[in-house]
């Protein structure tokens, strides 16, 4: 347990010291995995909270990760063919990608000759 202590402070000093040199994709990363330890955000400062106020947030966070993932549904899911339930279009789909990859390669590989020639 005191591992694990240790290591949340150690999170905790480098998210409340280095905000600014973090991506955030990383540190909504860090927030979540400090919701699910048991801690708040307050005014800038990670802050343990009680069990029960714990439970309680993460309540409040998995709301609106469901919430976000009803949204995706409604609006159809993702924007892509490669995943539509039809099989001429998800064949098509794929193709169309394998064709631009080898035109892109191609042309790569076309100009990397043309220059070592």
């Amino acid at each position: 347990m005191d591992i694990e202590k240790s290591l949340d402070e150690e999170l905790l000093e480098s998210i409340n010291d280095e905000r600014g040199k973090y991506s955030s994709d990383f540190l909504s990363e860090i927030r979540l995995e400090l919701l699910f330890r048991g801690y708040k955000e307050v005014n800038g400062v990670w802050k343990k909270l009680d069990r029960d106020a714990a439970v309680a947030e993460l309540g409040v966070v998995v709301k609106g990760l469901i919430d976000r993932l009803d949204a995706i549904e409604k609006r159809g899911g993702a924007a892509t063919r490669v995943v539509d339930p039809k099989f001429l279009n998800r064949a098509f789909a794929i193709w169309g990608h394998f064709v631009v990859a080898n035109l892109i390669l191609g042309l790569f590989f076309g100009l990397v000759a043309l220059i070592f020639e």
